[in-house]
């Protein structure tokens, strides 16, 4: 079963985001710090990651930083609502991104990444 880590602070997207991972088929786990997804990717191996990039923890790019190292194969989206990295510099600073949305976030959009995702 492809499982899908959701890393949101925000309890009305995070459920958002995972009421449609689910309809898609993933088993999702969920977590609102970065220690809270750091254990998880720790314990798990996930096909989609979907990182909000600002927690009150921190950045996700430490997040980003280890999955660079330990599971290549994992799809990350980034979700953000800051309006830095206007033009795409964001896949300078972490080049294993595989895509950016802004917040709010189309769901359409993202259940389409998420399918693409899943491979055939």
């Amino acid at each position: 079963m492809n499982k899908c880590l959701i890393v949101e602070d925000e309890p009305l997207l995070l459920y958002d985001y995972t009421r449609a991972m689910t309809e898609l088929g993933f088993q999702v786990i969920q977590a609102s710090t970065l220690e809270d997804a750091l254990y998880c990717l720790r314990t798990h191996h996930f096909t989609l990651l979907l990182l909000d990039l600002q927690l009150p923890d921190g950045t996700t790019f430490s997040l980003i930083d280890y999955l660079q190292i330990r599971d290549a194969t994992a799809v990350i989206i980034l979700i953000t609502g800051t309006t830095l990295y206007p033009r795409g510099e964001i896949s300078q600073i972490s080049p294993r991104i595989d895509f950016v949305l802004r917040k709010p976030v189309n769901i359409s959009d993202l259940s389409a990444i998420a399918l693409r995702a899943m491979g055939p």
